[in-house]
């Protein structure tokens, strides 16, 4: 399998980041309302839960795009994005995307795509969540006082007058 190229994987899924966000956001917000939310003796328990609701997700969002192919395996699920693996086919790019708790683990703080090679992370990225756009403010310049209220010129007469002091 060759090693994904970080900018083929986010031309990729740019346009796809938006619906992403979205299906991992709503998977966590599912466990959350949901009976079990708070409820489990472990945290790879909390961590299926979200997962396969975010599955469900991504499956519903990606179902008429016809640039993804959903292959479902026995105990996962593939998405080949224009070519691109993100949960694991044979020969393709294959990338994941996880999520990030806060400290306290009551709501995601980030959301990545990661690349791997077995146990080493090759490269990530963060998707903005609720990117907020910079908009530049109108900048006005503070109005002056005229020069003549905070400088005088010294003339020649000035300096000799210092000089007698």
């Amino acid at each position: 399998m060759p090693l994904p190229y970080e900018p083929t994987v986010r031309a990729i899924l740019a346009a796809r980041e938006p619906l992403i966000l979205g299906a991992v956001l709503a998977g966590w917000q599912d466990y959350q309302r949901g009976p079990d939310a708070n409820r489990w003796r472990r945290k790879s328990s909390r961590a299926a839960l979200v997962w396969e609701r975010t599955i469900e997700h991504l499956i519903d969002g990606l179902i008429d795009d016809s640039g993804v192919h959903i292959l479902e395996h026995h105990d996962t699920v593939s998405f080949v994005v224009d070519d691109q693996d993100l949960f694991g086919y044979s020969g393709l790019h294959r990338v994941h995307v996880v999520y990030i708790l806060n400290q306290l683990e009551t709501k995601i703080e980030s959301i990545c795509v990661v690349a791997r090679n077995g146990d080493e992370v090759l490269w990530w990225y963060e998707l903005a969540i609720g990117a907020e756009a910079v908009i530049p403010l109108p900048f006005q310049a503070p109005a002056l006082p005229p020069a003549a209220d905070v400088a005088k010129l010294r003339t020649s007469k000035d300096i000799d007058k210092r000089k007698g002091e």
